[in-house]
């Protein structure tokens, strides 16, 4: 039955109901599914690494750590997680240029790092080298952002002779 200005109808306009409760759940759903943590990509993670590892590793192979000071509760977090940080062009950068670190906020190990650390808000990516902070961002960003900010604040890894690569650009 569908009922508009007090004039009530019986017939066929039940679909209307079945329509717009379905339309509902399915954003609803979308919705719901936006707020689940996303996995944290493998450039960023390296599994088991702490800051100070990082800042070893940094100081032995000359590249900057870049720190990812995230959070399971961070919508931000989640979005750079799902978009920018699992663009392919951004993931090269990471892992040819730097010593990547997640830090968690909600993990133990996580919060005492980020508590070493200048982190405002979250999500921050900052570059560290010779324990010194050179660069950050905090918030969302885009690909073209981050790949801009690898790109000006990390040094391309040197090209050697023994590179299939170089030897085919020398002639």
């Amino acid at each position: 039955m569908l009922c508009l200005l007090g004039s009530c109808k019986s017939g066929g306009n039940s679909w209307f109901g079945a329509v717009l409760v379905v339309g509902v759940l399915a954003l609803l759903g979308v919705k719901l599914a936006q707020l689940r943590p996303a996995e944290t990509p493998a450039a960023v993670t390296n599994a088991g690494l702490t800051l100070d590892a990082a800042l070893d590793r940094s100081e032995a192979e000359g590249k900057p750590v870049l720190a990812f000071a995230t959070a399971e509760w961070c919508g931000p977090c989640q979005s750079l997680k799902r978009n920018a940080l699992k663009d392919p062009g951004v993931q090269a950068l990471i892992e040819s240029r730097t010593i990547a670190v997640t830090l968690e906020e909600t993990t133990a190990q996580g919060a005492r790092d980020i508590g070493k650390l200048p982190v405002d808000g979250f999500p921050t990516l900052m570059l560290i080298q010779n324990g010194m902070v050179q660069s950050k961002i905090v918030g969302a960003q885009s690909t073209s952002a981050i790949t801009a900010w690898l790109e000006s604040n990390t040094t391309a890894p040197a090209v050697t002779e023994s590179d299939p690569a170089s030897a085919a650009s020398d002639g």
